[in-house]
């Protein structure tokens, strides 16, 4: 590999809360990097600059004259503040190595730093800059102190250019990526006593509070917490062996006990799995993650499966430095330990203290069983197909893994919650009754909180049963409200259970708070799609049906199962788009083994606005022909196949049917399709929703 080493000046910038703003507006977010990126190449070149290199939301540019980069960042915040881009800025002249395609170094690390010093509008200099520019009168400078940066060994001035326009930090709120400003020597005592008096303090309330305090976060700050992107683990076993599910899932695993530590916020599983494989740069992910860490590794099973080895590394993607790498070599028993292990490492060289919570959580590893965490693990990457085949796969699996550790709370979770949605014909082709599916789940459900009385998912398990299978929407709410008490979800980003929160303020008809959840369960796990469904949901409920189209078409993207077809049929069905509504809907009619009866009562009802008669009783007669077959869950569709013909009297006679056969999912859709909405003003159904605990929160 080819090296350059260059003194140059640095510049870094980048887009202020662009993570943040890719969340809540794509379109918005890419219009500000199409800006930025045009704005750098028609004027850097002007100044006799290059761009070196682009990290996603970020850019590093290098300039031979100091005097010339300090000139293009005033002209560049100029432009920006022109069309409102939230740009921050920061330049340092330093030692640059190239390579055929990266650059690192001292130069390149604290221009970064001093850049998440700054401000929307900031132009940062270190002292290196302003002692080549202090003697120039174009230049306003005030100093902002000295800081002492990781990895930096010498403390370094920071300077903000005063120019008209541009913005300056307030020093006393200035936060980034150092450590604390150093001091002048003449004060350092009566700092230091200062200090001595306030850890006297915190250990003292520490010992008098004791663990009641332990629950409480100690990062109240965002900015202060570790954003960290772990890479899925590189599989190196043969293809052959099918050992994906095992480096994916040590994956989610380590994420999973990652966001166990309060200061520390991980990206999900959802979002980082896009980059297996990829040839992008850890600089590129990174700043396209907003991470400003990445943890990284692969994995092996050998000896025929009795052994495990696991390579880790983290790592700063900024300056290419490596902060702490182990190898793991274990017998299988000892493998659900090693992702504690990680968490510990990655804690203790990001020099981040453990709460005594935190410590006992990353103690006790969820089952001393090797087998039956590969089995876990395997279920797992099963139930995520959202398959038939996948959910009986991983029932096996977890069967298997409970034989082999009675006492595993995530896998006794994570089977009930695969036999809460098994009576379902929407989400898995199904027909057990509700009645099957609570007396399957109950038992998982009662060991599990033996296991863990203090667990998110569990509640959230239990909330997804009441609600579906129970359809008791108040009783659901007070498992919602105990898991997010807990505080373990969201912040945990959950692979299963993650649609009972919104699915219960749907069921409510609170709108309100149904959007507040499903946003914040997006922000957490952008990356999965039952988030976009769930969020589709409650556009739907809301009569946004272009907003619907939009979430499910994402979610349509990601997993092309029927489910997602037949709402986004609907959604089309609704917004009186007659002919794209059937392309979807039946699709997922041809690619489901049992057609929900969703899928088939809006067929009927689409061909009916189309004037098509005929198929749409065809469809109509399948719908009671399986009723009659003594098919469960049909109940509520076949109602709107009548509202749909304006028989109210029938319509209600299968609503109240469904409520008495406690089809599944009832309570969730009475809401959330726009059709029962006509109902509201009939007795009779009013009735129903007061059996079904609905009181309009």
């Amino acid at each position: 590999m080819k090296e350059t080493r260059k003194l140059n000046t640095i510049l870094f910038a980048d887009i202020a809360g662009y993570t943040s703003i890719m969340h809540s507006n794509e379109a918005k977010a890419m219009e500000y990097l199409q800006n930025f990126k045009k704005l750098l190449e028609d004027k850097v070149s002007k100044y006799e600059g290059h761009i070196v290199q682009y990290f996603g939301d970020a850019c590093l540019l290098s300039f031979d004259s100091a005097t010339s980069g300090v000139q293009c960042a005033i002209s560049l915040q100029k432009d920006f503040q022109e069309i409102n881009l939230p740009i921050r800025i920061g330049m340092h002249l330093g030692e640059v190595v190239f390579t055929d395609n990266n650059v690192f170094g001292d130069g390149v690390n604290i221009a970064s730093r001093i850049e998440s010093m700054g401000i929307p509008g900031s132009v940062l200099l270190s002292s290196a800059i302003r002692n080549q520019i202090k003697n120039k009168q174009e230049f306003k400078l005030t100093t902002l102190g000295t800081f002492e940066f990781k990895n930096v060994p010498e403390p370094i001035e920071v300077f903000a250019l005063e120019n008209n326009g541009l913005s300056v930090p307030v020093k006393s709120k200035i936060q980034g990526k150092f450590k604390e400003p150093s001091r002048k020597p003449n004060k350092v005592f009566q700092y230091l006593g200062i200090l001595a008096l306030l850890v006297v303090a915190v250990f003292a309330v520490q010992y008098f509070i004791g663990s009641g305090s332990e629950n409480k976060e100690p990062y109240s700050d965002e900015t202060l917490k570790k954003n960290i992107a772990v890479l899925p683990l590189i599989n190196l076993n043969a293809k052959s062996e099918g050992l994906d599910y095992f480096s994916d899932g040590v994956t989610r695993e380590i994420i999973d006990e990652l966001a166990k530590i309060n200061s520390i916020v991980v990206s999900a599983f959802s979002t980082t799995y896009p980059y297996k494989n990829q040839e992008k740069s850890h600089s590129e992910i990174a700043a396209e993650l907003g991470a400003k860490y990445l943890i990284s590794g692969s994995s092996q099973i050998f000896d025929n499966n009795k052994r495990v080895k696991l390579t880790i590394e983290l790592i700063d993607p900024f300056t290419n430095t490596r902060l702490w790498n182990s190898t793991f070599d274990e017998e299988l028993n000892d493998a659900p330990s090693i992702q504690l292990a990680v968490a510990k490492n990655v804690a203790e060289n990001l020099n981040i203290e453990l709460t005594v919570a935190e410590r006992n959580d990353l103690e006790t590893p969820n089952t001393k069983s090797g087998e039956a965490f590969r089995l876990f693990l395997q279920a797992q990457a099963e139930i995520n197909k959202l398959s038939l085949d996948g959910f009986e796969n991983g029932t096996n699996y977890l069967e298997e893994a409970i034989k082999l550790d009675p006492n595993y709370g995530q896998a006794h979770t994570l089977l009930a919650w695969r036999y809460t949605v098994g009576a379902s014909g929407d989400l898995i082709p199904g027909n057990k009754s509700t009645q099957e599916s609570v007396a399957l789940a109950m038992p998982f459900i009662v060991k599990a909180f033996e296991l863990d009385s203090n667990s998110s998912d569990t509640y959230l398990v239990r909330a997804n049963l009441k609600l579906y299978s129970q359809n008791k929407i108040q009783e659901a709410k007070e498992d919602v409200d105990k898991a997010i008490s807990i505080n373990s979800w969201p912040k945990i980003p959950t692979n299963y259970c993650i649609c009972t929160v919104t699915s219960t303020y749907i069921a409510l008809g609170n709108i309100v708070e149904a959007k507040k959840y499903g946003q914040l369960a997006k922000k957490v796990d952008p990356g999965h799609a039952l988030f976009d469904w769930d969020n589709g949901n409650v556009e739907m409920m809301d009569g946004n049906y272009d907003q619907a189209q939009y979430l499910y078409d994402i979610a349509v993207k990601k997993a092309d199962i029927p489910l997602f077809n037949s709402f986004l049929g609907l959604s089309y069905y609704y917004n009186e788009q007659y002919e794209e509504a059937l392309k979807y809907l039946i699709k997922a009619y041809e690619n489901s083994p049992l057609a929900a009866g969703m899928v088939v009562a809006t067929l009927s009802n689409t061909y009916l606005r189309m004037g098509d008669n005929k198929t749409s009783e065809l469809y109509f007669k399948e719908l009671m022909d399986r009723d009659a077959a003594g098919e469960h869950h049909l109940n509520l569709f076949i109602a709107d196949i009548y509202l749909e013909r304006n028989d109210i009297d029938k319509a209600l006679d299968f609503l109240e049917q469904g409520v008495e056969n406690t089809d599944w999912g009832f309570a969730v859709f009475l809401s959330l399709i726009p059709k029962f909405k006509t109902l509201e003003g009939e007795p009779r159904f009013q009735e129903i929703r007061k059996k079904i605990q609905f009181n309009g929160d």
